[in-house]
């Protein structure tokens, strides 16, 4: 370890002493043209050299880079270059080694070029430090030394407390200091010392933060990367780490509704191919396999250390814009058979033994009943998932080597454990109590649950909930254990990552041929889910959180899915609204809540990307359900159409509003009309579908969450 003299003010003086730099940047959007690049390039060269010779210094470029794409993308990558009749063929590198493939017949074109130009070398000093110093100052110093009195060569035992004039510098004991010749202090471990064993509990919570780093790493890889709104801007994904059986071990605090079921996805697919080797990468959105429901397209590639089989599995799942189906969006509300939703992609390979099937996956989404209508997008966002995949896999394969298969493993399993262990602490506080409650959808179908805890044993049982619907409100298993996981973790109330050992206390009982429980081994006429992920999965929150433990009011207990679009577009939103108020705390106004954790579109890309204008965007006042502690208040939203568009609206809460808790007042329901260019309005139902034409105006107003405690009385 180096202590240079004066480090308190090395910043300032490294500043004063470092080399005049100058980033010089042109648009160029155009194709690589060697002739063209260079002639920009000198331009660029001359602009740089003028800048630099303003203080006094002679300018030479130091680094050119070239933001290349594939022309039509919007994203694109970073390529260092010395020549630009290079480009190509690095383009070619870079993109293979960060989405594993290269498409053929794809034309490239630069969108900008970056030159760095810098100034004269600074002077460099070297120093050097007696091998063989006189011997350590120590105990007769007190622990203490002053910096100023040392001279070169002078060492210094620890423990022991140096101090300038800008600075102290503690020095262990089992280290010793040694004095350059221009002031800098050199420390070594001695070689008798033994290193001191960091405190299990520290070094757990140290291996949690790398694999959450991991997982978000993974997700700022699949934003870059992304080409569709839905997943660069409105962040609708979700990235997962989980170990070598398929059990989640920690993720990035994105989707929970996602993350939950993220497991039961992984161990299905690991069901299905047994037998994986490096470079595989796995896709499946089928509702059986632990898919939530088809927009969410999930990818599973496996991690190896040295041994043969994988030590780690990496997973994300993103929502895609458009999957086919009977409406642009593929979110149709009232849809009564999964093929009315969009394509069904069954369990495959997305890359087996590194070479790409990415054609076949083409041919799938183009071929189905009801096909995709923007294929490119969803191969480009696939793209960007596989890239995800791949930066996460290179941090786990450098932590496997710094820490070794055993250690990785051996903190995998302590998370685990650590999770479990806090899910029986709390579980056991309601030990021999059985807790019930249900929640009513719009159309009075009703899900129920109770809850036992017995022992070391807690059971959650949906006995008497509603048949199978013949719309998509239909939830999977994958949704109900990642509601529970997700709720679990928020009651429990500890800093822990979301991870399923919160789940081995917990027996969860789904009678088969209930709403919650499809069966999906028939071959034909699957039942539809695009509801059960976003709209039951929110009910079944507030019926755990709200009407069995009694914790919080209910929120607004839907995603309010708006989508809308035509031949040439698609676009899918999930709209904010209110939280429940709970004993002590208001409720959140015009946020979104519990399941759901994406952004709201930015008007500026809503009406830069599609032929639609945002005319409000605002907090729907006194909608929120009143009480000692009010509901959060909903949202209005109204959308104008420049071209007709087909739109389909997939919510709840529109016949009644969330309910509070303790005496606490209802949330305003949501609803949503239809405003015609023409003149005269029309009531849209929660589940529909229909035709904006041109100048036509949508208006949505969210609901507002349920109050806690008797309102106080008025004055």
């Amino acid at each position: 370890v180096l202590s240079p003299a004066d480090s308190g003010l090395l910043s300032a003086y490294g500043l004063s002493k470092a080399r005049v730099e100058r980033v010089v940047e042109r648009s160029f959007l155009g194709p690589i043209e060697a002739g063209s690049v260079k002639k920009a390039e000198s331009a660029m060269i001359e602009e740089g050299q003028a800048s630099v010779s303003e203080v006094g210094e002679t300018g030479e470029v130091i680094r050119k880079t070239a933001l290349v794409r594939f022309r039509g993308q919007d994203s694109t990558l970073e390529i260092e270059y010395d020549e630009p009749e290079d480009l190509q063929e690095l383009h070619r590198a870079k993109f293979s080694q960060v989405f594993g493939y290269y498409p053929d017949q794809k034309d490239l074109e630069i969108h900008s070029l970056r030159m760095r130009v810098a100034g004269n070398h600074p002077e460099n000093r070297s120093e050097s430090f007696a091998e063989n110093g006189a011997p350590p100052v120590s105990s007769h110093t007190n622990g203490f030394v002053n910096r100023s009195s040392l001279l070169a060569g002078a060492r210094i035992a620890g423990p022991c407390l140096v101090v300038d004039d800008y600075g102290t510098l503690w020095i262990e004991e089992g280290w010793t200091g040694s004095m350059g010749d221009s002031g800098t202090l050199r420390l070594q471990r001695d070689a008798s010392s033994e290193r001191k064993r960091m405190p299990e509990t520290v070094r757990r919570e140290l291996f949690a933060s790398k694999f959450l780093c991991l997982a978000e790493e993974m997700g700022k890889q699949l934003e870059r990367t992304a080409l569709s709104v839905n997943v660069r801007e409105r962040l609708d994904f979700s990235c997962a780490l989980l170990d070598s059986r398929g059990y989640l071990v920690a993720n990035a605090p994105h989707i929970p509704v996602h993350l939950g079921a993220m497991g039961l996805f992984a161990r299905r697919m690991i069901e299905k191919f047994p037998r994986l080797s490096r470079g595989d990468v796995l896709l499946s959105n089928h509702p059986a396999f632990g898919g939530s429901h088809l927009p969410d397209l999930s990818v599973l590639a496996p991690v190896y250390g040295d041994s043969r089989k994988p030590v780690a599995f990496l997973a994300n799942r993103a929502h895609h814009a458009d999957i086919g189906g009977i409406s642009p969006g593929s979110m149709p509300g009232g849809a009564d058979s999964l093929e009315a939703e969009g394509v069904v992609l069954h369990p495959q390979f997305l890359f087996e033994n590194n070479r790409s099937r990415f054609e076949a996956v083409r041919r799938i989404l183009s071929t189905s009943q009801y096909p995709c209508r923007q294929v490119d997008e969803n191969l480009a966002d696939l793209s960007a998932q596989v890239a995800s995949l791949r930066a996460g896999i290179q941090v786990m394969e450098e932590l496997l080597e710094i820490h070794g298969e055993p250690e990785i493993i051996a903190q995998m399993e302590s998370l685990r454990r650590e999770s479990r262990e806090s899910c029986l602490h709390f579980l056991k506080s309601f030990e021999g109590k059985k807790l019930t409650g249900e929640q009513f959808l719009d159309d009075g179908d009703k899900i129920c649950l109770s809850v036992t805890v017995d022992r070391e044993r807690a059971v959650f049982d949906f006995s008497g909930t509603a048949p199978v619907r013949r719309d998509n409100l239909n939830a999977t298993e994958a949704i109900v254990c990642s509601v529970i996981c997700y709720c679990l973790r928020v009651l429990i109330g500890s800093h822990l990552p979301l991870n399923e050992g919160l789940l081995e206390p917990v027996e969860v009982i789904v009678p088969k041929g209930c709403l919650l429980n499809p069966d999906y081994k028939a071959k034909e006429n699957y039942p539809g889910v695009a509801g059960g992920n976003v709209e039951i999965s929110q009910r079944l929150t507030d019926l755990i959180l709200s009407s069995v433990f009694k914790v919080a009011a209910c929120s607004q207990g839907t995603m309010n899915n708006f989508t809308f679009g035509n031949l040439s577009y698609s676009h899918y939103e999930t709209l904010g609204g209110g939280s429940g108020a709970k004993i002590g705390q208001d409720g959140t106004s015009a946020v979104q809540v519990h399941m759901t954790n994406t952004a709201i579109t930015d008007p500026e890309i809503l009406e830069f990307s599609f032929p639609v204008r945002l005319l409000a965007y605002k907090r729907r006042k006194d909608s929120g359900g009143n009480g000692a502690w009010k509901g959060g208040e909903g949202l209005e939203r109204e959308y104008l159409f420049e071209e007709a568009a087909h739109f389909s609206f997939l919510s709840q809460r529109r016949a009644k509003g969330p309910d509070g808790l303790n005496g606490g007042l209802q949330g305003m329901p949501g609803e949503q009309i239809l405003y015609r260019r023409e003149g005269g309005m029309v009531s849209l139902s929660g589940s529909c579908s229909g035709m904006a034409n041109e100048g036509d105006r949508i208006l949505v107003r969210t609901p507002g969450g349920g109050g806690a405690g008797k309102p106080l009385p008025l004055a």
